[in-house]
């Protein structure tokens, strides 16, 4: 190389090292530590999604049991009603018919029938209350409620998963930065040795 050419060159790579040196340099220790917080924020983030998403499933799969527990009863409901609608009937036919044939109707009979007409009714009642009662209606009002401040807190989590994974990608390319200014600088280093040996006395 000849003379000029090798002290324009080492003219510019004096001049490339100190504006490299001029960028702000954060130590790289400091980088990785803070590299290693982001990550930890990251899967704190991920965790917390992980939860929101199965409290959201959770709440979900109750509502489900709870529609199919109402339905259930439901279905009970109607067939017992389908089946002592008639024993109804029946009994207060016959203790119409008791008390229109005779001023004295057998007092036994009567009382079993009316007993019967009363557990029937209760059941009736006790089973219409089962899908119709303030309980049933309170249980499904509440996990709606539930699902729909787990969802709230599903959707929070995701979008601070994604700042989270947002720091950890910005910060890993800081890093790669970093480490290709130090590489770069090094190599500068060694140019600049070498054509301090070689340029003339």
């Amino acid at each position: 190389m000849r003379p000029n050419a090798k002290g324009r060159a080492l003219a510019g790579a004096v001049t490339l090292k100190e504006h490299l040196h001029g960028f702000p340099r954060a130590h790289q220790e400091l980088m990785k530590a803070e590299a290693e917080n982001m990550q930890h924020e990251l899967q704190k983030a991920q965790a917390e999604c992980d939860l929101a998403d199965q409290e959201v499933k959770s709440c979900d799969e109750e509502y489900k049991s709870l529609q199919q527990g109402s339905h259930a009863a439901t279905s009970r409901y109607s067939m017992l009603k389908e089946w002592l609608e008639p024993v109804l009937l029946v009994n207060q036919t016959q203790i119409q018919a008791e008390a229109s044939a005779s001023m004295l109707p057998d007092p036994g009979l009567q009382g079993a029938m009316e007993a019967v007409s009363t557990m029937a009714q209760k059941t009736l009642e006790k089973y219409e209350g089962e899908i119709s009662g303030e309980r049933t209606i309170a249980c499904v009002s509440e996990v709606l409620d539930r699902a729909r401040a787990a969802r709230t807190r599903q959707n929070e989590a995701h979008v601070a998963l994604k700042e989270a994974q947002k720091n950890v990608d910005h910060i890993n390319s800081r890093l790669e930065l970093e480490t290709q200014r130090v590489v770069v600088e090094k190599m500068l280093h060694g140019a600049i040795s070498m054509l301090d040996l070689n340029r003339p006395g």
